[in-house]
């Protein structure tokens, strides 16, 4: 939403191709939807009145937000199991929605595709004359290809020095609970974890992408593999990630101060370089039209401070179930 508006705000035309499930979620900040519709034979009821709860209850069925370790939690995955394989659902609706984006693209003649989804539709590698773009906001683990670095998802964080003690604090939790690797640990340790992740995870979203390549008829490049889960582009990759942290912001709301920290995490590319094809943007912050304003009971308690945790899109759906 937030690259949406920057791209807006520079004069260019944005449209979002979107699951109908989610209609007028854009509309709402001003933007045109294109909505993409599943299958009508699909039953109603395998579609949850909130999508994005669903999806964040299917992951906590998973077991990806449990205390185990991060390659425990690999071993454990198991793709026959609905709960588990949330690469099915992706498949399962990307086969739907792949003929409808060929159309809009036929139709708008767009002069770029991004791409933000975890398998990718073929009709948009079949383009000739219109680039895609890769937009990806997770840890840039995931896009480095190099064995300097720890393998992604592992709960591996890069060594730095904290001048803030509660930050340290948590990221020393952090490595302990999820015994992730540090970037200076011995790359002979992570042996095991990178032989689960493609073995349990990667080749299970990798097969998707095949059946959907051959499904739609898409041969890749000889030499070339179209990768699931980061579908990378040879044009454009756009990451989130904090390159420096401070206090970022300090505002009053009501009489209520709220302190805005970022988490002094720096990019990998000291370690080694990420390539040209890739850009990276501190945040993708939205222009909100909803004015926010605190509860009464929060307002009417002097001397009183509150501590504010953002918890993303997915986590707050499921707050009481993770507690």
């Amino acid at each position: 939403m937030g690259l949406g508006q920057a791209c807006t705000k520079r004069g260019h035309r944005v449209i979002f191709l979107v699951n109908s499930v989610f209609a007028g979620q854009f509309a709402k900040f001003g933007f045109e939807e294109i909505l993409l519709y599943r299958n009508e034979s699909k039953s109603i009821n395998d579609v949850p009145d909130d999508p994005v709860k669903g999806f964040a209850e299917q992951l906590l069925k998973s077991g990806f937000l449990s205390g185990l370790s991060s390659l425990e939690k690999l071993k454990s995955f198991n793709p026959a199991n609905k709960a588990d394989n949330i690469g099915q659902t992706l498949f399962d609706s990307t086969v739907d929605f792949n003929p409808q984006i060929g159309a809009a693209i036929e139709r708008e003649q767009p002069d770029a595709f991004i791409l933000d989804h975890f398998l990718g539709p073929p009709v948009v590698f079949q383009l000739t004359d219109i680039p895609y773009m890769f937009l990806y906001s997770g840890n840039p683990l995931s896009l480095y290809k190099s064995d300097k670095l720890p393998p992604f998802a592992s709960g591996g964080m890069k060594k730095t020095f904290y001048k803030d003690f509660f930050i340290t604090l948590f990221i020393f939790v952090h490595l302990k609970k999820n015994l992730g690797y540090p970037t200076d640990s011995d790359p002979s340790t992570w042996t095991e974890f990178v032989e689960a992740q493609k073995t349990h995870f990667l080749k299970t979203f990798n097969d998707f992408q095949r059946e959907l390549n051959r499904l739609f008829n898409y041969e890749p490049p000889e030499g070339e593999e179209v990768e699931a889960f980061v579908v990378r582009s040879k044009w454009l990759n756009i990451y989130q990630y904090p390159e420096v942290s401070e206090v970022v912001n300090c505002i009053t709301v009501s009489g209520v101060y709220y302190y805005g920290f970022v988490q002094q995490e720096l990019d990998y590319q000291d370690i080694t370089p990420i390539g040209e094809e890739y850009a990276r943007v501190d945040a993708f912050l939205r222009d909100v039209p909803e004015h926010f304003q605190l509860p009464e009971e929060f307002v009417s308690r002097p001397g009183k401070k509150m501590i504010y945790v953002s918890l993303g899109k997915k986590t707050d759906k499921i707050f009481e179930k993770l507690f």
